[in-house]
């Protein structure tokens, strides 16, 4: 009885099958090269991203000479040592070093003395001392791996150290 269920159920399938027709290739729409914008356009494209500028203003009214994007921006007060500004931001339109040699030159204007920069893993420090006892570290990476700011071109992580 079994198999004759199986028998029937395998002829009423093949019967209700309609005729196969030759197989067609599949019709794919062309590639399209993916074309470089010139500056125009990318201006325009990095004009809907809105920076974030940092909470209150750097010591001693410092302006960061580049444009950038604020990732973070915190004071930190332990009873053991003095105060702590660390801010991280990525810079933008600018290449890394370029950023790099204008904030150098801005906090030599205002009489910081920076000591040669170490590498390590491809992170730039340069640590920069004041008469007065004002210590900042700068830490630059030009590897920024998953950026925030469409036009970022690295990152700029600083520790201003107060007395």
């Amino acid at each position: 009885m079994r198999q004759v269920m199986i028998a029937s159920l395998l002829l009423v399938v093949g019967c209700n099958q309609q005729p196969s027709q030759p197989s067609q290739p599949a019709i794919t729409e062309p590639e399209t090269v993916r074309e470089v914008p010139d500056t125009a356009e990318v201006s325009e494209l990095h004009d809907d991203f809105r920076a974030d500028s940092f909470r209150t203003p750097l010591p001693e009214g410092l302006e960061l000479p580049f444009p950038y994007h604020r990732l973070n921006d915190n004071l930190l007060k332990a009873e053991t040592s003095n105060p702590e500004r660390r801010v991280y931001v990525e810079i933008r339109q600018m290449r890394p070093e370029d950023a790099e040699a204008a904030l150098i030159g801005l906090l030599n204007q205002k009489g910081f003395s920076a000591s040669g920069p170490d590498v390590v893993e491809g992170v730039r420090e340069v640590i920069l001392t004041r008469a007065d006892g004002i210590g900042l570290t700068i830490k630059i990476n030009p590897n920024h791996r998953k950026p925030k700011a469409p036009d970022a071109t690295g990152t700029l992580h600083m520790v201003w150290q107060s007395v």
